[in-house]
């Protein structure tokens, strides 16, 4: 006789929950762990429901890989979008618990900044750089983060110069890392 009163426990999704991804994910898998009776595959993936931004179902399949994950696979690919999914995962003896993550998937990098004319040649070791830029990105010179993710649409930062000519690659990433 076994006895099991705890439920199944949540373990990891993929996509990450919250996550912003700029690669459609080929399958989407919520992982539970259930240390006495395991978990029941054909009452968990019964549960299991996929939404997209506009909360209509995503067509699919769901499956389910041991020991305790259901894994869903878009059929269809998805487009770009938010997503939410959602499963209640059953053990052997009844016992339930759910799980809930969302993503959106955005594959289209944001349009490059502009950059306002600079005075060259200069005599100041520094160069006020700005110009506008897309809401929701981060501002990278040369391969490194100047302005962290922001809504503003516009930027400066006071980059400092070294003898010589200063060449700079400026652009921009969204949430996703989709770069301009």
């Amino acid at each position: 006789i076994i006895l099991d009163r705890v439920a199944p426990a949540f373990q990891t999704a993929v996509p990450a929950d919250g996550s912003y991804i700029s690669l459609a994910p080929a399958t989407i898998e919520l992982a539970f762990f259930d240390q006495t009776t395991g978990i029941d595959s054909a009452a968990t993936l019964a549960m299991g429901t996929v939404l997209d931004g506009a909360s209509q179902a995503v067509s699919g399949n769901w499956t389910f890989t041991a020991p305790g994950t259901a894994v869903f696979t878009p059929v269809p690919a998805l487009s770009e979008g938010q997503y939410s999914a959602s499963i209640q995962a059953f053990d052997l003896a009844g016992n339930s618990t759910s799980a809930n993550l969302s993503f959106i998937y955005d594959a289209t990098a944001p349009d490059a900044p502009t950059i306002n004319p600079v005075e060259t040649p200069t005599h100041l070791d520094h160069q006020l750089l700005a110009g506008t830029k897309s809401a929701e990105t981060s501002l990278w010179i040369n391969g490194t983060e100047m302005i962290a993710l922001n809504s503003e649409l516009t930027w400066s930062y006071d980059f400092p110069l070294t003898e010589g000519e200063n060449s700079l690659e400026i652009y921009l990433k969204d949430q996703a890392g989709n770069q301009s």
